[in-house]
């Protein structure tokens, strides 16, 4: 039987794998896919790119873990299945129909889109059964906010997402030229790969565009999945999606100053990197110093789940 906890710990595990391939790996996890890797500096921005969006998938992570637990309520760990359900059934159709509709850039093939999309199909029937075993709870529309003591500082990180996500999602060309003008204007658009060893091809632009719009989405998922998870929580649901968010952003946090590295060698500009910083690092502080200050302590046995 799929449970609600076995379909999260599914999730947190699967979501890690794909965030570990993408931040630590990307050219081996693109290899695997049969992908191009491309060279030189538009290998260079691909792999920046690609580790923007496994940041993100680590939250979704993150997120499944945090529900992923015997003391949590069944209400909490249902809503977030069938949050993860519309995840993957999104990004299912979304990804299976990009050959057909004639927007699958050149350096993905088509056979390892479809795989995914074939992978993100079970884990949507996954989720929705441990949905399903739990009760099928829908998250209290009239009630989206989080609770308790850890309120304010959960939602000044959704704030901040927000603000990347939206931009990601909806204005992702002119979101990329503000942080990096002129950047994926100097990639070469025709290059020779291992799986395509004559061009012209489209170079790195199209995909890097895809995962740029697919990070976007991912982090509006991780803040709607968390308000929805909230809804039928209590304060103790959101001290565990902002303790989420909190390890989530220290990573963030991580990779921001490898960035600083990395534009430095390239030349790259970096016009937004001063004001980025100073947006993340204050909600991320005020998030982290909340979670820690709060007199959380915990009980001699486990509670029992309601």
């Amino acid at each position: 039987m799929v449970t609600a906890q076995r379909a999260l710990k599914l999730n947190q595990y699967v979501g890690m794998a794909f965030a570990s391939g993408m931040c630590f790996f990307p050219v081996k996890m693109m290899e695997g896919y049969k992908a191009d890797t491309f060279t030189g500096e538009a290998a260079v921005a691909f792999q920046f790119f690609l580790g923007i969006m496994g940041t993100q998938i680590f939250l979704t992570a993150f997120l499944a873990a945090s529900a992923a637990r015997d003391s949590v309520p069944e209400a909490v760990k249902s809503v977030a299945c069938l949050c993860f359900g519309l995840y993957w059934a999104f990004f299912a159709l979304a990804d299976g129909t990009l050959s057909m509709r004639g927007a699958l850039p050149d350096a993905f093939p088509p056979e390892g889109i479809y795989a995914n999309a074939a992978l993100f199909s079970v884990l949507a029937v996954l989720s929705f059964a441990g949905w399903a075993q739990s009760g099928s709870y829908l998250p209290m529309l009239n009630n989206m906010m989080p609770k308790g003591r850890p309120a304010k500082a959960l939602l000044a990180g959704m704030f901040n997402l927000a603000f990347f996500a939206i931009g990601c999602a909806f204005f992702a060309a002119p979101f990329v030229e503000m942080f990096l003008p002129g950047v994926l204007g100097s990639l070469p658009g025709a290059i020779s790969t291992r799986r395509n060893p004559v061009g012209p091809l489209e170079g790195p632009v199209p995909p890097i565009m895809l995962i740029v719009d697919r990070a976007g989405k991912t982090m509006l998922f991780a803040i709607l999945s968390a308000l929805a998870m909230a809804s039928v929580g209590t304060e103790d649901t959101t001290f565990r999606l902002l303790r989420a968010w909190v390890m989530q952003g220290m990573f963030y946090m991580g990779t921001f100053a490898r960035d600083g590295v990395l534009t430095t060698a390239t030349g790259w500009p970096s016009p937004m990197r001063v004001a980025s910083f100073v947006q993340v690092f204050a909600a991320l502080f005020y998030m982290t110093n909340t979670m820690t200050g709060m007199p959380y302590t915990l009980d001699k046995a486990p509670k029992a789940a309601k």
